[in-house]
């Protein structure tokens, strides 16, 4: 990939950029650039808010759960995929630390909030509801924006040292970790490093859930685990960053390095688990303020080297087509990505009353996706000549590239004291490719190819393609009083499909193909396989939303915010029964079981309202200040093209907590209701969940240099399951689909007590 193939488009705003830095006078005056508008779509977490929440989970997506809409796909321990509104996972725009950054697997295990540890988290600013085009680009419109710690600098003449130490321990599981931050600065030179590891067993439910032999599957070698088990929840993660930091005068010049190191970490929805992650991340950013306005860039890069075979919970050793003996060892699968990007915005006041943003985003993401052959002890040369998985490599993605290219502006305009607005348009031109197959298992069929293909291949020459899609968002702000303001938007965003979705294949020689490869394609955890379709178009999201916020003048004793919303989805890209030029015997798809589905184009609605409120009880000097707050959220989704339901829509859920604030401490008993999930995907076979209620109990104390936190997760040990936890596919036989005969949800976790200490120093 070569960064000076630049699109049109950025080409374009390049110029537009240079032409706004020759601006600039030798002696630079700066001006305060501040948004003119309240932009009250979007909500942040600040790191007050995430003190307690740092310590009950290690995966940063789970900092998220507070924000009314806003979900987590439960997937592995540290890998949480972030979902808004009723549509997730790469759909939503995910930022770290102003890098854009993808998934390298078939399973999206590595997802992008997993490459920064909750400990390194200073804010997390959220847009569940339209979204300016600033934020939000190759995307249906929600945004994640994960902003960490910023570079401390001493006073002049001054030499500050500092840092932070914490540990953590959680007992379902046996869960711990340590994390440390340590910064050595001057006025202008700013150095630092942070650290963090975390690790986890397999976590337990409230009860029994699966018989002894449920997931034997009638072979041996199966390993066994107690009943209340949850398997393939374990993990173990390690993350460093070494930061510099350059400040001169109103330039700031920043540059880290950062690497991940994932040795195991379960996947209690997939077929396989993810055994080692390994990442090198590498930023240079600038921000400078000019007489004319800001000016911001970075560049960016990022390395994945991933692997996937099964874990310690799952069948390992296979049947050997040679031997006949169990000596197959599992099924390994590679991937490796890289990712290059650049960004450029700048902020110009056009006048007291107008502020224009602009700039360009370049991201080029190549891919390789193969499956060695599996290893067999018992055959000549380690490698069973005769089929099963092998002699040959797999090629699932053969040097895929995904390439975008887009450019933005936008304008914030305060028409009064009382109306504004932002209004603003992108162009995006996306490009993807792939090599032509040129390996599979095996190029014969023979009785003992499990996984049959002929030459030729589905792709035997190189696949490319080109969307050019534009997005654009208006939102109105009004504020008729201070106790009061609303927001209105609409947008339209549109998404070209990712790799897999477009050139993840299979064959249609038998059934042995089928039930062992497009399974190992799934995003979601439904356990279903999936097939790609180089036909797909852009997804296109039309959403119109409603922000209304009604509070007392200080925003301090009470508030209520409403956030109804409706989205319609052309292109909608969701799974249908693959044909039989796929399956080659059959194009049925059975109920009750996982099935084999190929990605097409439909129309979907999504539409629901978020409510949260929160009101001061009562102030004591003996016990403090006593509050309550709530949030209410409802969603659904339905096919307009099928009929069927949405897969993985949150049923109607409530928070309620009661909250006391005294001296150092604070302190939460809170109660969170969820509905039955009944309307459910018919065609991905998604399993219904009860409804269920858990109580949590929090309590925080915290001064300038010590902070404990503590408390206990489903304290009554209720028994449930997770609504968007997918399908269970923990343990057991997973190399086939349905090979284990059952299909059950997620169980959640059951009680657990926590805590969490930090000191700075």
């Amino acid at each position: 990939m070569n960064l000076l193939k630049l699109s049109p488009i950025a080409a374009c705003a390049m110029l537009t950029v240079s032409g706004a830095l020759a601006q600039t006078s030798g002696e630079i005056s700066t001006v305060v650039v501040t948004g003119v508008i309240n932009k009250t779509g979007s909500q942040t977490i600040t790191d007050n808010d995430l003190l307690s929440k740092k310590a009950t989970s290690s995966s940063t997506g789970d900092l998220l759960q507070s924000i009314p809409g806003m979900y987590i796909y439960n997937t592995g321990g540290v890998s949480g995929l972030p979902m808004a509104h009723g549509l997730g996972d790469d759909r939503m725009k995910v930022t770290i630390d102003g890098m854009d950054l993808f998934p390298a697997c078939p399973n999206h295990m590595n997802s992008p909030l997993s490459y920064i540890d909750p400990t390194k988290v200073d804010s997390v600013t959220v847009y569940t509801g339209v979204s300016p085009v600033s934020v939000s680009s190759d995307s249906l419109g929600g945004a994640v924006i994960v902003t960490p710690l910023k570079p401390q600098f001493a006073t002049a003449g001054a030499l500050l040292t500092n840092g932070e130490i914490g540990a953590f321990y959680r007992s379902n599981g046996d869960a711990s970790g340590a994390d440390a931050k340590v910064t050595l600065a001057t006025d202008q030179f700013s150095l630092s490093y942070t650290g963090s590891g975390a690790k986890s067993g397999d976590y337990s439910a409230a009860a029994n859930f699966k018989s002894a032999v449920q997931y034997a599957g009638g072979q041996p070698n199966v390993p066994t685990l107690p009943l209340d088990v949850v398997g393939s929840t374990f993990y173990k993660a390690f993350n460093h960053e070494l930061a510099m930091a350059l400040m001169s005068g109103t330039n700031l010049l920043e540059l880290k390095v950062g690497v991940q190191h994932i040795p195991y970490e379960g996947f209690v929805n997939q077929y396989m688990d993810m055994l080692s992650n390994k990442s090198t991340q590498t930023s240079l950013r600038y921000e400078g303020k000019f007489d004319w306005g800001n000016f911001d860039a970075q560049v960016y890069h990022q390395n994945v080297d991933h692997y996937m075979n099964f874990g310690e919970d799952r069948q390992f050793l296979y049947q050997s087509m040679v031997s006949g003996k169990y000596t197959v060892a599992g099924m390994p699968m590679n991937t490796v990505s890289n990712t290059t990007g650049v960004k450029a915005k700048i902020s110009k006041p056009l006048s007291d009353n107008a502020l224009l943003v602009s700039g360009i985003d370049v991201l080029q993401y190549h891919l390789n996706d193969w499956w060695p052959p599996a290893p067999d002890s018992s055959a000549p040369g380690g490698v069973d000549p005769s089929g099963m998985m092998g002699p040959n490599q797999y090629q699932n993605i053969h040097n895929g590239e995904r390439d975008v290219y887009s450019a933005f502006a936008e304008i914030e305009n305060r028409y009064s004291e009382k109306l504004s607005s932002i209004i603003g348009i992108r162009a995006e031109t996306v490009r993807a490719r792939t090599d032509a197959i040129t390996s599979a298992y095996c190029t014969s069929q023979s009785s003992n190819c499990m996984v049959m293909y002929s030459v030729p291949y589905p792709y035997t020459t190189n696949q490319s393609r080109q969307d050019n899609n534009w997005n654009a968002s208006a939102l109105f702000n009004y504020l008729p009083s201070a106790q009061s303001s609303y927001q209105f938007g609409v947008s339209r965003n549109a998404k070209a499909p990712n790799l897999y979705q477009l050139y993840a294949w299979t064959s249609n020689e038998g059934t042995g193909l089928n039930m062992m490869t497009a399974p190992m394609n799934n995003f979601i955890g439904d356990g279903n396989g999936y097939v790609g379709n180089p036909n797909l178009k852009s997804e296109v999201a039309n959403k119109v939303s409603l922000d209304a916020n009604w509070h007392d003048a200080d925003e301090a004793v009470w508030g209520v915010r409403f956030s109804p919303y409706f989205t319609y989805v052309q292109n909608y890209i969701a799974g249908q029964c693959a044909p039989p030029s796929i399956l080659g015997n059959t194009s049925d798809c059975k109920t009750g079981e996982y099935n084999i589905l190929e990605y097409v184009n439909q129309n979907a609605r999504i539409y629901g309202a978020d409510l949260s409120s929160k009101v001061r009880l009562g102030v004591s000097p003996t016990f403090g200040t006593f509050s309550v707050s709530n949030v209410l959220s409802y969603v659904r989704g339905k096919n307009e093209t099928t009929g069927d339901h949405l897969y993985n829509m949150m049923p109607l859920n409530v928070k309620v907590s009661l909250n006391e604030k005294i001296a150092l401490w604070s302190n939460t008993v809170e109660i969170q209701f969820v509905d039955a999930k009944t309307d459910i995907s018919s065609v991905q076979n998604e399993v219904a969940t009860p409804g269920y209620s858990l109580l949590n109990l929090k309590s925080t104390w915290s001064d300038e240099k010590y902070s404990i936190s503590f408390g206990i997760d489903n304290a009554l040990n209720k028994f449930y399951y997770q609504p968007l936890g997918g399908a269970y596919m923990g343990q057991g036989v997973t190399m086939f689909i349905n090979g284990n005969n059952t299909v059950s949800a997620v169980p959640g976790m059951g009680r657990s007590f926590y805590s969490r200490l930090t000191a700075k120093f």
